[in-house]
């Protein structure tokens, strides 16, 4: 049955439309039905002229004379709910980012397994040594005669000094390097002299590192000979050891001074103080007489261990008590400052061998080495400073 339309609205829709709630039921109608006017009465949803009608339906309204000729040009009057396929890809790229994320969160929530033991008795060191390692340039060797030995001259205190002709520290790096080891320890010796000028009056001052390093540099060996002659039988034999020694035969130079400078208050100095009655200027002149004579012997520096010392029947744990310049590891700090600054090598013992959790292993009475910690501070030297 045709119908005629005079003066009313007819929603077009494509065949593709969906419909929703009040729209279930509606008909559906191609360009040629309408051209036709093949449709029955009830299969056309009509629209009064003063129906409103919402922002999102889009709606287009044609004239009697564009619905009679057919001119509406394919145009649906209410455009119906489909989804693009572009918007299905959004939202399946949205489902699998959603999903993602829960996935991590759920398994970062979970957490892992740190396998973390209270109990264990753990020695690794909590702060990371200082070590500054300084190979010699191209330039600095070029005057170098290589006799095919390895020669190393040890200078210091108590970790050379102790058990003099047997000292075991001195042993065990000849062992690591497979090296023929000159050692010239002198107990009682310090980095920084008491005086500035050696008078003769402190005979300590007289085997100082400095002295030791200005008799390297000048070949006059006149006032260590002397003060050490003062001493002891074993400071005049490493006095006597270190005139006979060949320089230009020796490889590299370590040096290690245990408390003795922290014991006395010795000043730390800086780079401001270069005095030699500070611990940085101290070491700041002594290697620079040795370069300045032997450019191409390597010199090493070992800081102190992590130790104590006893002062008037009380034990000073070096660790925690500042008595009078700052604590152990403070000079441990302004030794390789020193040591950085002439461009040597500085190898950090206070946390990279010797530390406050495992002394007990390798000193005698917190102070001297033993012959196991003798055997870490050479490993460590080895593993270090390459010949």
């Amino acid at each position: 049955m045709s119908k005629k339309i005079d003066n009313m609205d007819i929603e077009i829709l494509d065949e593709n439309d969906i419909f929703a709630g009040d729209e279930a039921g509606s008909e559906t109608f191609k360009d040629s039905d309408i051209e036709s006017g093949d449709f029955a009465d009830d299969d056309i949803e009509i629209l009064e002229e003063t129906d409103s009608v919402g922002a999102d339906d889009k709606d287009y309204y044609f004239s009697e004379e564009e619905l009679d000729g057919g001119n509406h040009g394919g145009r649906r009057l209410k455009r119906g709910r489909k989804r693009s396929f572009a918007q299905w890809i959004i939202l399946g790229i949205a489902i699998v980012i959603i999903g993602f994320v829960i996935v991590r969160v759920s398994i970062w929530n979970k957490g892992n397994d740190s396998d973390y033991d209270p109990n264990e008795n753990n020695t690794e060191f909590d702060v990371e040594p200082s070590d500054y390692v300084q190979p010699l340039s191209a330039e600095q060797l070029k005057d170098k005669n290589d006799d095919g030995v390895t020669t190393i001259l040890t200078i210091g205190n108590s970790p050379f000094a102790d058990n003099y002709e047997n000292n075991n520290l001195a042993a065990e790096i000849a062992k690591a390097y497979d090296a023929t080891v000159i050692n010239i320890g002198i107990e009682e010796s310090y980095i920084a002299q008491k005086s500035g000028d050696y008078s003769g009056e402190n005979l300590e001052d007289g085997v100082s590192l400095f002295q030791i390093s200005k008799a390297i540099n000048t070949g006059d060996y006149s006032i260590v000979r002397k003060a050490a002659a003062n001493m002891s039988g074993e400071a005049n034999k490493a006095a006597e050891t270190l005139e006979a020694t060949d320089m230009t035969k020796v490889d590299m130079i370590v040096i290690m001074y245990n408390l003795e400078d922290y014991k006395e208050h010795r000043p730390l100095g800086s780079s401001d103080n270069m005095d030699i009655n500070c611990v940085y200027g101290a070491i700041n002149k002594s290697l620079t007489l040795i370069q300045e004579k032997y450019p191409y012997i390597r010199i090493v520096m070992l800081s102190q261990p992590a130790a104590g010392v006893t002062i008037d029947d009380f034990y000073v744990d070096g660790d925690k008590f500042d008595i009078g310049e700052g604590t152990l590891s403070d000079y441990v700090t302004f030794e390789l400052e020193a040591v950085a600054s002439r461009g040597c090598s500085f190898i950090d013992l206070y946390y990279g061998a010797i530390n406050v959790d495992n002394r007990d292993e390798y000193l005698v009475n917190d102070y001297h080495i033993n012959d196991e910690g003798a055997k870490v501070i050479a490993a460590r030297l080895k593993k270090l400073i390459t010949l």
